[in-house]
């Protein structure tokens, strides 16, 4: 617990981040145990903020820590997230692998 305090402290100096003391502790025991996150909440609190600084503390950490945001809406469809084939290139390539745009879930 002491740890994560001082963790903590670090990235809200590092990366100017006022309060979120909790949310930053769930998210430091979180990753410790190799969970995945998931920030809600409505526009312009910071989720996005929070969640850069959370993947550049961490990237040193970790051989697999790339930054990857979905903004979830109304709008949002499966292939959005998992991928999809371009048409154009399927009409140009076929169905190869080059013709397969990744999603974030997919890339992640």
């Amino acid at each position: 617990m002491v740890k994560n305090i001082e963790n903590i402290k670090t990235i809200q100096k590092r990366f100017e981040i006022v309060g979120r003391t909790e949310e930053l502790n769930q998210i430091i025991i979180a990753h410790g145990v190799g969970k995945n996150i998931l920030l809600e909440g409505p526009v312009g609190v910071g989720k996005t903020k929070l969640a850069r600084a959370i993947s550049q503390y961490y990237r040193s950490d970790s051989v697999n820590s790339k930054f990857y945001r979905v903004d979830c809406s109304e709008e949002l469809l499966p292939h959005n997230l998992v991928g999809y084939f371009d048409p154009p290139l399927v009409i140009s390539k076929g169905y190869e692998e080059d013709s397969y745009k990744y999603g974030p879930l997919a890339l992640a």
